[in-house]
């Protein structure tokens, strides 16, 4: 194998890892993200006709938005990770089925060109977030994160007449666009656990197997210390600086 074959194989495999890494992370991101959604969207429902905490409004609406976000990275390292069998069908499915994160990563750049655009009512800037009540299948609730003022349209879930049943549990509605946020949550459960069944074959030359999920992050710590400065002040006598140890 000459130098050069070594040295790009070397790339290839330190990419790959860098990829893994992302993807792990990414994939921690939804689903840490979707529970503190659907946690904190449970305390909501007793006191809904009051409202919901401002600070505590902030934070789903901040979590629903990493869930996006994160969800657009992992298609991104999917497609650049290398040697991962990202043709497979599992890989196809998570990529047509999370396809709508797009749209709202495409409404997030383009923001300003969407608050022109609107007239008489709108949504709220950062969407309404609807869900289905946890013991009452037929009931949901709906989160208007704009401000009271707002001429606004709030939507709700789609309910299936015949199925008797809502269509999503758990949406992020912006604007045309409807991201179902449990459906992200599922999809990169899945496809999370096949990357780790994957990645638990790779075997490096001394031997060890890659650890997709390893137990403990490694930590550098670094300490500056500082030596006492000597006093200095001014001999006035001489106009020149002398110096005392303290």
């Amino acid at each position: 194998m000459t130098e050069r074959r070594k040295a790009d194989d070397l790339n290839r495999a330190q990419q790959l890892l860098l990829c893994l890494d992302g993807l792990r992370y990414s994939f921690a991101i939804v689903l840490s993200c979707h529970a503190r959604v659907r946690s904190a969207l449970s305390t909501f429902e007793a006191d809904w006709q009051s409202g919901a905490p401002a600070n505590a409004v902030i934070q789903v609406v901040a979590d629903a938005w990493a869930m996006i976000d994160a969800t657009q990275r992992i298609r991104l390292l999917i497609e650049r990770a290398p040697i991962l069998p990202k043709n497979d069908p599992e890989f196809r499915i998570f990529k047509v089925g999370t396809s709508a994160v797009e749209h709202l990563r495409h409404y997030v750049q383009h923001i300003n060109n969407e608050i022109t655009g609107i007239t008489g009512q709108a949504q709220p800037l950062w969407g309404t977030i609807s869900w289905v009540n946890e013991t009452d299948v037929l009931m949901q609730f709906s989160l208007f994160t704009g401000n009271q003022h707002l001429q606004a349209s709030v939507p709700g879930l789609v309910f299936d007449r015949q199925e008797m049943r809502f269509v999503r549990t758990l949406e992020l509605n912006v604007g045309i666009h409807i991201i179902d946020l449990d459906s992200l949550a599922r999809r990169a459960r899945a496809l999370d656990q096949i990357i780790a069944d994957w990645a638990g074959t790779i075997q490096f030359s001394d031997g060890q197997k890659y650890d997709y999920r390893p137990a403990i992050a490694p930590m550098v710590m670094m300490a500056v210390r500082t030596t006492p400065i000597a006093e200095s002040h001014w001999d006035k006598s001489q106009g020149a600086q002398s110096t005392q140890d303290p």
